[in-house]
């Protein structure tokens, strides 16, 4: 990988519910080399992430009891109007 692809990373994530359990799978698709990983999870998906840019993660943190829509709120993010949340069934 060169200096410039190390410094910057483009992935396109597809998240979806799989199955009698309806468990959510995702996976990842980096955009420049189109090498897909597919996760059974999405804290999976965060550890992966957090390995490839160097940045320890932990997932239980990411559960805090303020966080309103999980571990999309504690990322800064909030749900648009209309969006899923794959926290919920």
């Amino acid at each position: 990988m060169t200096t410039r692809s190390k410094a910057y990373q483009s992935y396109l994530i597809r998240l979806w519910r799989d199955g009698p359990s309806n468990a959510v799978r995702v996976s990842l698709q980096n955009v420049a080399t189109g090498e897909l990983v597919d996760f059974k999870s999405v804290a999976k998906l965060l550890q992966y992430l957090a390995r490839q840019v160097g940045e320890p993660i932990r997932i239980e943190s990411l559960a805090s009891p303020d966080c309103h829509a999980g571990v999309i709120s504690n990322i800064g993010m909030a749900l648009p109007e209309g969006a899923v949340d794959f926290d919920k069934p």
